[in-house]
């Protein structure tokens, strides 16, 4: 629930705080495009890894951003 219009203010304050404040924990490991077992040598395999951590950092500003957007919402 998110409150009702008698909720106490410091209730309202700390649910607000959380939120903002919020940090994913999901691990988005299970959406790496490349498997680096896949890598025929150490370049290829440094450039997997780059890719996998860009799209990683990808997916977890799209998961905070979805997060802020419920936030702002409530």
């Amino acid at each position: 629930m998110f409150g009702k219009t008698e909720s106490d203010l410091g209730d309202v304050i700390k649910f607000y705080e959380f939120w903002f404040g919020f940090k994913s924990w999901r691990d988005f490991k299970v959406e790496d495009e490349y498997e680096l077992d896949e890598a025929t040598n150490a370049f290829e395999k440094r450039e997997m890894m780059k890719e996998n951590k860009r799209l990683k950092k990808q997916k977890v500003k799209e998961e905070n951003a979805r997060i802020q957007k419920m936030v702002n919402f409530a």
